[in-house]
């Protein structure tokens, strides 16, 4: 008597996540300053600066386990 064969159960494949975007650039990676001239540091304009938070990468920092 032949035996059927059996086959290994397909491996399922996580979904692949979407990052959170970083709350202080919306995740473009890029903040603006503002530029400041004078004796009295009136406000001339902005400049585009690296974000800090997620140092321009645009994604949400992972929270600190400790």
């Amino acid at each position: 008597m032949a035996t059927a064969c059996k086959r290994a159960a397909a491996k399922t494949v996580p979904a692949p996540t979407v990052p959170v975007p970083c709350e202080p650039c919306q995740g473009t990676g890029q903040v603006g300053n503002p530029v400041r001239v004078g004796r009295r540091h009136r406000n001339v304009g902005e400049q585009q600066g690296a974000c800090l938070a997620c140092w321009g990468s645009g994604e949400a920092p992972a929270a600190d386990p400790a």
